[in-house]
This record gives C-alpha cells, sequence and structure tokens, in this order.
C-alpha cells in the first residue's frame, strides 16, 4: 500500500495565528475540506481580521470556498454557563470535526460549534469584498463590498444546535492563559451526545455535551495540556503538554493513571491513539514519536524519529477499517487494518515542510514529501479507511475516503495538497488515470 500526490490547491491555506498550535484543517468527508481563514479588518493597523472558517469541494475544484462560520468577536452571542456574555472566537487556534459536529476554540478561551448537517450558507468569499456578520435574535449575514454598500439576509433564529443552526458558542475560561490549544470530539458510553474536549493553557480539560452545551467535567492538571487522545473503551485519556512526561488519566474522574516518563525531553504537542486499543503514539518538541504499549505502561515498541528538520506537531493514526461519517463512526467490509481493526497508517507532519507516513503495522516501511512550507494542519479524509487495497491505477483502491489533506500556511506557496491512495500497477509517483494532473518526483517516496 502506498499513497501518491494528487492535487494542489493554491489560495485555499490555513491562517496560523499560534506558532506552535496547527490543528487548522479537517476533513470529514471526501467533498468537504474545513480551515481556518481571515478577513480583511476594518482598520488596517490591526493587522488579521477576525477568523472565519471555510469549506472546499475538492471533487469540485473550480468552486469557490464557501464560508460556513464567521467569527465576528465584535458580537455577543449567547450566554455562557459561567455567567458572562459569549465572546465568539476572533482568532480560531483549534479546529476539528466529528460525530456531526465542527468545533473551533478561540486564543482567548472561547469555543463555537455546529452542526455538518447545516445548509451551507449562499455566500462565498472573494478576495475583494470584508465580512460583516451580525448574530443577535435573527441570523443576519451582511456583505460589504468595497465599494461601500451593504446587502443583508436575515432569516428566523435557528436553534443552537441541530440541523439549520449556525453555531452555539461559548466561553471555556476567564484565566488570562486562556488559549485553546485541542478540542477532541467523542462519543459517550452513558449519552448519546457527542462530548466536546477542550484543551486550555490554564492546565485544565473541560468536557462540554453538545446537545445540553453544559460541562459535564473539570480536570486540572499539573501543566497546560496542548492535546489529549481518549481511549476506544472511553474510559481513558492520554495527555501530552508542556511537560517531558504525558500521562494518562480515568476520562470521567480525572484521576492519574500512569505516568510515562522518560520518553520525551521536551514538551509534547501531538498524540493519537490507536482503535485497537492498546498503542498509543506521542510526539514532542524533540523531534521523536514514541510507539508505546497500553497492556504494559512504559513499554516503548518503536521510537520513530520523525524531525528532519522540526519537531512534530501532528500525529493521526487512520481508521482502518472504519470510516468516520457524518453521525459517528460505521463499519465498512473488508480493509486492511489487520487483525482486530488495528491501524495500518500513521500520519506525521512537522512545523514546516516534511509529512510522513508510516506502516503501523510494523514500523518498518515509511512514504515521506517534502511539501514546503508552514503546515497549518492535516487529517485524513473521512478518517482514512477505504476498504482493501485491491484497486487498479486510476482507480479509488477499492474505497472511498482513501487519502489525506495537507494545509501548507504559507503566505506565499500556501493551499491545500491532497493525497490519494496508489492502486496496485500504477507508479506511486503520478497522479495518472482518470484524475491526470503531474505528480511527485518517485525519488521523493520510499513506499513500504
Amino acid at each position: 500500500m502506498a499513497f501518491r500526490f494528487h492535487r494542489f490547491t493554491s489560495g485555499n491555506k490555513p491562517v496560523r495565528v499560534h506558532p506552535q498550535l496547527r490543528n487548522l484543517v479537517t476533513a470529514p468527508t471526501r467533498n468537504s475540506i474545513f480551515y481556518t481563514s481571515h478577513t480583511r479588518p476594518h482598520d488596517v493597523t490591526l493587522g488579521l481580521g477576525h477568523s472565519v472558517v471555510l469549506v472546499y469541494n475538492p471533487i469540485l475544484p473550480r468552486d469557490q470556498p464557501v464560508c460556513v462560520m464567521n467569527l465576528d468577536s465584535h458580537q455577543k452571542y449567547k450566554s455562557t454557563p459561567y455567567g458572562q456574555d459569549a465572546i465568539v472566537p476572533s482568532r480560531v487556534t483549534s479546529l476539528t470535526s466529528g460525530y456531526g459536529i465542527l468545533a473551533v476554540g478561540g486564543d482567548t478561551g472561547e469555543y463555537a460549534y455546529q452542526s455538518l448537517s447545516a445548509p451551507l450558507p449562499d455566500e462565498v468569499i472573494p478576495s475583494d469584498v470584508k465580512i460583516d456578520n451580525t448574530l443577535s435574535s435573527k441570523r443576519t449575514r451582511a456583505i460589504i463590498p468595497t465599494d461601500g454598500s451593504k446587502t443583508t439576509d436575515t432569516a428566523a433564529s435557528p436553534p443552537a444546535y441541530g440541523p439549520g443552526a449556525p453555531f452555539s458558542s461559548g466561553q471555556i475560561t476567564l484565566h488570562p492563559r486562556h488559549s485553546t490549544n485541542h478540542i477532541t470530539i467523542d462519543r459517550s458510553r452513558t449519552s448519546s451526545s457527542p462530548h466536546l474536549t477542550f484543551s486550555t493553557n490554564d492546565s485544565t480539560i473541560r468536557t462540554l455535551d453538545a446537545s445540553t452545551q453544559t460541562f459535564l467535567s473539570t480536570h486540572t492538571l499539573s501543566f497546560p495540556s496542548n492535546c489529549t487522545a481518549l481511549s476506544p473503551c472511553t474510559r481513558l485519556r492520554l495527555i501530552v503538554g508542556d511537560s517531558t512526561n504525558p500521562i494518562v488519566i480515568e476520562a470521567d474522574s480525572g484521576k492519574e493513571v500512569t505516568e510515562l516518563a522518560g520518553f520525551h525531553t521536551a514538551d509534547g504537542f501531538a498524540c493519537d491513539w490507536a482503535l485497537d486499543g492498546h498503542t498509543l503514539v506521542t510526539g514532542a518538541e524533540d523531534g521523536r514519536v514514541v510507539v508505546s504499549d497500553a497492556r504494559m505502561w512504559g513499554r516503548v515498541v518503536k521510537v520513530l524519529n520523525a524531525g528532519e528538520i522540526d519537531c512534530p506537531r501532528m500525529v493521526k493514526f487512520d481508521r482502518g477499517s472504519h470510516t468516520l461519517g457524518n453521525l459517528g463512526w460505521s463499519s465498512s467490509s473488508g480493509g486492511d487494518a489487520g487483525e482486530g481493526g488495528r491501524q495500518s497508517r500513521l500520519l506525521v507532519a512537522e512545523s514546516a515542510d516534511f509529512v510522513s507516513v508510516y506502516d503501523a503495522r510494523g514500523w518498518e516501511g515509511r512514504q515521506k514529501w517534502e511539501v514546503w512550507g508552514e503546515i497549518g494542519g492535516l487529517d485524513w479524509v473521512g478518517g482514512g479507511g477505504g476498504g482493501e487495497d485491491d484497486g487498479l491505477c486510476g482507480s479509488d483502491g477499492g474505497g472511498g475516503e482513501n487519502g489525506f489533506v495537507v494545509g501548507v500556511s504559507d503566505g506565499v506557496v500556501g493551499g491545500l495538497m491532497e493525497f490519494e491512495k496508489a492502486g496496485r500497477g500504477c507508479r506511486i509517483g503520478s497522479s495518472g488515470g482518470r484524475w491526470g494532473g503531474r505528480g511527485m518526483d518517485d525519488e521523493a517516496i520510499m513506499a513500504f
């Protein structure tokens, strides 16, 4: 099994507001790639404008991206559990999707989320307009052209969550160190509603019920958390942050189960938990990606020296024989995930320039790409599932969701870089087949 370069779309680049936080791209389905951008400020002395979340359809590459969340911090939206007026995130530092929800976190402790089933707005974001959305008792969309004229589109107020809702928002924390470093969306053992877990820079992780918009738990740590991953059984949570030792806690009570001492020599910014239930992976600023086994805490399975020129900022297992749909996980027939549904691939991205895919079945094979530019985020398309690797060259490789997308945030050469699964009988370095296009050089890829 191998991947090959598919397409690069210039201009659709995620905008970073924090040098260390890179989770700004998510791809829940093959025709929906969400990423963060920004509007031009009304006052040029303010620098960047407020953030917007755009969705791009790679199936129709000529279409302009559509704005799905306009996060104007100057408008108050609703009350928070802390009795304060919520300010919708002006600068997005974290973006994710899962179980039918698109969620973002802001650099001043805010959050916002909406249903992926909500209809897309009618307007797009041309380069010559500025956005001015007003959120009040009515849903108002306003576009201000550069000539100063203004048009609005007002509809009845939609529900706070579910189909038709623009988005729900609130305040996570009022602490001075309050940036939202990471968000996960997980299933609950006790409820049908998805749960959102926020990692903030005040050394606290909080879990929110998406249906009721209430915080269910708050766990204080000894260090700021930069990334978390929930175990498949939803009972344990892996945490990395401003500490050289990752920890594992009980997801419900917050009680520490173990400290993975000696894994790293620098702060951690990436982690994931495989669907086999026992494979854990952590990445830190020491340039190492450590694979360990939860059946014997502290046992290192493999150390991947993934830092070519910088440290790994993102690590993500694919979901093997499972496919991430809009409403959650569903099993698919076939698959090359190995016995027990174990993941077969691990995606690793550095801060800039390099992206790698590792063979997670034996940790021997590796593909590596040089993408040239600061990386703002990446994600497996649809979770990375897609069935058996039995397709021919130019086919989907036997499944629907087979590739991954990388968001390059470089101001000059930024854009969305898409990779697809290479079927048997085709050159790895060529996009070829029915897709056409120009691929990467064979020497740039080591196939496994």
